[in-house]
């Protein structure tokens, strides 16, 4: 085969742009997801239908088929995965076995812990944990499953009934059945997505994390550049992720990284060496005129990596759709039209036909479409934000 081979993990809606992006380089895409009817597998030249978690399974594909490169790209299922093939294949990827660290909520959570970073309070939780009422006076938590990914099961709590209520849903998206419970700290939600080269901080930028109403967390838009943070918040930000780094020995890769701002302090909640998903690569293609899907490939695949030094983002946002119930979706049909006619709307699609059956946006698998808006600033991109939401008046019945 004249070709190079990449094998991606996963084949769903968040890997299609690094799968049809690998083809446009000229590469051979083998793809792997336990899902066949995912839609990633109809754009790979072969696919496996095999649970992205099994590691020696997919090693012996790795290794019958010769690959090049993997990447475990939007979803931090995979990535213990990829770093294991890379590690037995001697391939460029995450560490092994510290990647399973930065994907257990629990591990991750021990170790900023034991290093002294700044944490909120936690508890490990199963379903004979007792929590008491107490806890909750005047205080909020939040719950989420050990081993998961795209806000499933995770849950910000009051009270003792709302703990008893979820977690059964927070322990059923738990692999190993476990969780656990943080002390929910209400500050500036953002997200930081970069390069990291030996074990530092080569480039990145950081958005405003948009998250569903309360009682969820689902991710549903980014807006860059972000507001409300200075130069020595960011100096933190960064100093902290270049020590875990560091310790971690995370060497050669992407990043994307969750962290909130409470009176000037850095809290760094989840942190994974891997492509960012809720199409966060297209929001930084527009803003930053960086592909950064094409950039991890190469890296993947251990060619020489260019000079990179990203460029002043030009203010930018991706809104994920979804509905506040389940139902059939409805939205406005003149609307999209109008917004397809828009210079300013890079990019707009739906993932479903007007009338399909759909579910609540409480966590990522559940959108129904996106879009992309540029803007000549962050006021004018805040309005036309409010603008296309109010004209496709997304719904359901």
């Amino acid at each position: 085969m004249n070709k190079p081979v990449l094998l991606i993990l996963a084949a769903s809606i968040y890997q299609l742009e690094v799968i049809s992006t690998a083809k446009r380089l000229g590469y051979y895409v083998i793809t792997v997801d336990n899902i066949p009817s995912n839609p990633g597998h109809l754009l790979a030249d072969k696919s496996y239908d095999i649970d992205i978690t099994d590691h020696d399974a997919i090693l012996a594909i790795a290794k019958n088929e010769q690959i090049d490169g993997v990447i475990a790209a939007c979803t931090d299922v995979g990535v213990p995965t990829a770093a294991y093939i890379s590690h037995c294949c001697q391939l460029t990827g995450p560490p092994w076995p510290e990647s399973l660290i930065l994907t257990n909520k629990i591990a991750f959570r021990r170790f900023l812990d034991k290093k002294d970073f700044p944490t909120p309070k936690y508890l490990e939780l199963n379903n004979k944990t007792y929590v008491p009422k107490k806890i909750f006076d005047k205080k909020k938590w939040i719950i989420k499953p050990n081993h998961s990914s795209g806000s499933k099961g995770i849950f910000i709590l009051d009270s003792i009934s709302d703990f008893q209520k979820r977690i059964p849903e927070c322990l059923f998206f738990s692999p190993d059945g476990s969780a656990i419970m943080e002390q929910f700290i209400d500050g500036d939600q953002k997200t930081c997505e970069g390069i990291v080269k030996n074990s530092r901080v080569k480039n990145y930028v950081v958005t405003d994390r948009q998250t569903a109403a309360f009682p969820f967390t689902v991710t549903c838009g980014h807006k860059i550049p972000s507001n409300m943070i200075d130069e020595a918040v960011l100096n933190d930000l960064i100093i902290q992720l270049d020590l875990i780094f560091s310790l971690l020995h995370v060497d050669n890769c992407l990043f994307d990284c969750d962290f909130v701002i409470y009176n000037d302090q850095v809290y760094i909640l989840e942190l994974t060496p891997r492509l960012g998903g809720n199409s966060l690569s297209k929001l930084l293609k527009h803003a930053l005129h960086f592909d950064m899907v094409e950039y991890g490939i190469q890296l993947a695949c251990g060619n020489v990596e260019p000079n990179i030094c990203f460029k002043k983002p030009k203010p930018t946002a991706v809104i994920l759709f979804g509905t506040r119930s389940s139902g059939r979706l409805n939205y406005n049909k003149e609307g999209f039209l109008w917004a397809n006619r828009k210079k300013w709307v890079k990019h707009i699609m739906f993932d479903y036909d007007l009338g399909s059956q759909v579910k609540s946006f409480i966590n990522g698998r559940n959108r129904v479409g996106e879009c992309i808006i540029v803007a000549s600033s962050r006021d004018e991109l805040d309005r036309r934000i409010q603008r296309i939401n109010s004209c496709l008046d997304i719904t359901t019945y």
